[in-house]
């Protein structure tokens, strides 16, 4: 498996996470085992295992997919004649609940929030980024001419994209920069900062 996973050039943080995963949950089910000895029916117990001990099914299609080009690699190499991957099929995933806050959650929250942030948390409710998005805005990325905003730094590319903003929206924008002293100048600041002109 070392020598597989050291040939797929992954990032740090997938290495760390690959690691963990192979040293809490893989190698205790199927470490004793050579591959030739690891069959379908096995794979098969591990998903049931780890269901039983509530992990999610996201969590275990990861599992799998660090198995998966080991066993890859063992038929290529001749090891192994079958794959024991082959069929088995991704758990399925509950229903995502999403609990949008309510206009009277939404009035409160506002009320409740240092005046001073008050900008930050109106454009987040009101255009629905994420946090990474609002956090990695720029000065270039805000058009107040146009009325809009672009996502430009997104988990996606389809996550890139252009945000229509209300006039009251642009103009607390815009009172934000004069503010914190920022200008057209800044275009590489961020766009969000604390009143002392910091990063949130």
């Amino acid at each position: 498996a070392q020598e597989v996973f050291s040939t797929l050039g992954h990032g740090q943080s997938t290495i760390l996470r690959r690691e963990g995963i192979m040293k809490k949950h893989v190698s205790p089910m199927f470490g004793d085992l050579a591959l030739s000895q690891i069959h379908r029916t096995h794979i098969i117990q591990a998903i049931k295992k780890w269901t039983d001990e509530g992990l999610a099914p996201r969590s275990i299609f990861n599992h799998l997919n660090v198995m998966r080009p080991v066993f890859a690699e063992a038929m290529l190499q001749n090891i192994i004649s079958r794959n024991p991957m082959e069929g088995i099929k991704r758990p399925k995933a509950k229903e995502v609940r999403r609990n949008p806050l309510t206009p009277e959650q939404c009035n409160a929250l506002l009320d409740a929030i240092d005046p001073r942030y008050e900008y930050a948390i109106h454009f987040v409710l009101a255009t629905g980024v994420r946090w990474s998005e609002f956090a990695n805005m720029k000065i270039r990325d805000f058009k107040p001419l146009l009325n809009t905003v672009m996502v430009t730094d997104s988990k996606t590319s389809a996550g890139v994209r252009e945000l229509p903003l209300d006039r009251e929206d642009t103009l607390r924008i815009s009172m934000h920069i004069a503010d914190t002293g920022l200008n057209g100048a800044d275009a590489d600041s961020p766009l969000f900062t604390s009143p002392e002109g910091k990063a949130l």
